[in-house]
Formats: C-alpha cells, structure tokens, sequence
C-alpha cells in the first residue's frame, strides 16, 4: 500500500496513523507544528469579561481552561466546529453557537446573526 506522509502535530497524529496502518498504509509522522501552551499569556485576561470567546479547536479549550476557567462561565462561545463542540461538551459547557460551514470565517458571521 501507500507510504503517507503525516504532518500533525505529533499528540494529533495517531489516530490519523492508526487509521491509515489499519487500512494497510505506511504513515510516515514527521510533525511540522508543534503545539506549545503559553498559559502565562493569557493570564493578564483571566478576570477580564468578555462577550464572546472563539474557540478553534480542542487544545484551545484545553489552555483556556486550564489558564482562565471562569472566563467561559461569563461569555458566550462559539466553537469552530463539531469536534470542538464536543471537547467543549465533554468539559461541560456546551457551545453557544456552530456555524453550519466549520470554518473561522463562518463562525464570525453567524455571530452577527
């Protein structure tokens, strides 16, 4: 079968290989992102309110709730897709708002609706 190169981010990447070898494929991991959590940054912003967060992905809710837990208590939040919806779920706080389209962009122009 096909030797595929994989390019996650190495904690992203096994389920893509496991599929890939369950389907008789060659994955090749070479991660060309590496996923670094710079929670210092966001503490500045910990007690600051906010109308809204965006969240574009799981880790992204890993940092936030890890950094500033409450901040999510007092804003609504839009999650970019059905996979950060359900991270965000399976944290206990179910989005307010998936755009139909998974993408940014989609996401900011369904919360001007």
């Amino acid at each position: 079968m096909a030797r595929v190169l994989v390019t996650r981010a190495a904690e992203d990447a096994v389920p893509i290989c496991h599929a890939l070898l369950q389907l008789g494929h060659r994955p090749v991991q070479v991660p060309l992102l590496q996923r670094v959590w710079d929670i210092d940054a966001l503490a500045p912003l910990a007690d600051e309110d906010f109308d809204w967060l965006v969240i574009t992905s799981g880790a992204a809710a890993d940092v936030l709730a890890a950094a500033a837990p409450g901040a999510w208590l007092r804003a609504r939040i839009g999650a970019v897709g059905p996979a950060t919806a359900r991270k965000l779920a399976s944290m206990g706080r179910m989005p307010d708002l998936v755009p139909t389209r998974h993408l940014g962009v989609q996401l900011v122009r369904a919360m001007g609706d």
